[in-house]
């Protein structure tokens, strides 16, 4: 895609301060702390804490606790932890990585069902699942989503057999989805799978996906299932132009490109000024995607897009402080207003990870 294609109305400023990082930077002490042994799991599991809380000069661990109690851990963040783990571990190859990954793919499998349905949380450390709550329901299309696409990466990276078996099984549930975001999610975990099987049930299942998500817009931006797109979990415009680069259907990228630019352009540019609360999970969303326009189209304002998306983490925020923090090695849970949170939960740390990817030195991660 040529420059002149490009949706013209905004141009991002230049970029006048990068901040200097410093080689010690490690991203993954707070994952780690939050990462804890699931007891009654046969075989060996471990999942990570919902959320954490200051105490003292530490952390604790605090479950999610929304309408009703939820539970302590869930298939989303350990799901999340699976794929972020798998890169590092194709690039680096730290001896930790292999033991946690597969652990955390242990948590996932004990999670399924006979039926192939995942349920979400566990109500505490002995690794209960929740059953009785009127959120985390098996089945349901987000965990379900992130659960395959993490069973299909780990099969793509350790070539486990029990994680086919367990992706079959679970096959039902995500073709089921009818949440066009989790939509995304799930080609992308089929997409995944095609790429280490070549089966032709994944390749007929993205191409109907993506068509599905091109359908749906509201003018050039690609929808959500709410009455207005928003910012978090929004990963249609990645699932779409990962679909057509794999399947040569151009088309399709040009519609994810264009919503790119007008959905989370002007809220990059504005530092994601004006809003009531501001994740780390809808920084990401905007990082990853700019990233992704900038590989497929090689369009310098999507590279310059989530450099300055990523700077939110430093600084360049309605707070005007930082919202990671090089030296505690964690990601605060957002802005409320013009504060910075205090507490740093697990879905914060994974996706400041992915946004921030690129940047940090994982070459000097400890072992």
């Amino acid at each position: 895609m040529c420059e002149s294609e490009a949706p013209l109305y905004f141009l991002a400023p230049k970029l006048t301060a990068i901040h200097h990082r410093g080689a010690k930077e490690q991203m993954l002490a707070h994952l780690r702390f939050l990462t804890r042994s699931v007891l009654g799991a046969d075989p060996e599991a471990q999942a990570l804490a919902v959320y954490a809380e200051p105490s003292g000069a530490g952390f604790h661990h605090v479950p999610a606790a929304g309408l009703d109690y939820e539970g302590v851990a869930c298939v989303d963040d350990a799901a999340r932890a699976v794929v972020l783990y798998c890169r590092l571990w194709r690039s680096y190859q730290y001896a930790w990585l292999k033991p946690t990954i597969v652990r955390l793919l242990n948590f996932l499998v004990t999670m399924q069902r006979d039926d192939g349905a995942f349920s979400n949380f566990i109500l505490d450390w002995t690794g209960q699942p929740n059953l009785v709550s009127s959120s985390p329901f098996p089945g349901g299309p987000w965990w379900t989503a992130r659960a395959m696409r993490a069973l299909a990466v780990g099969l793509q990276t350790f070539q486990i057999p029990a994680l086919d078996s367990a992706f079959r099984l679970g096959r039902q549930w995500l073709h089921q989805c009818q949440s066009i975001g989790a939509l995304a999610a799930a080609a992308e975990a089929e997409l995944d799978y095609w790429l280490v099987t070549g089966d032709s049930v994944s390749a007929r299942f993205c191409l109907y996906a993506a068509e599905t998500i091109a359908s749906h817009h509201d003018g050039h931006i690609l929808a959500d299932d709410s009455e207005s797109p928003h910012f978090w979990a929004h990963h249609q415009e990645r699932a779409l132009m990962r679909v057509a680069v794999a399947f040569d259907q151009p088309h399709l990228s040009r519609i994810a490109i264009e919503s790119a630019f007008e959905l989370f352009g002007p809220a990059v540019v504005s530092q994601f000024a004006g809003r009531q609360r501001t994740l780390p999970y809808e920084v990401s969303c905007a990082s990853c995607t700019f990233d992704a326009v900038y590989r497929v189209s090689g369009d310098p304002r999507a590279r310059e897009l989530a450099e300055l998306a990523r700077e939110w983490f430093y600084g360049r925020n309605a707070a005007a402080s930082p919202v990671y923090d090089p030296v505690r090695q964690l990601t605060y849970d957002g802005i409320d207003g013009e504060s910075v949170s205090s507490n740093s939960g697990a879905e914060s740390n994974i996706e400041a990870a992915f946004a921030l990817y690129s940047v940090l030195p994982w070459n000097h991660l400890a072992a």
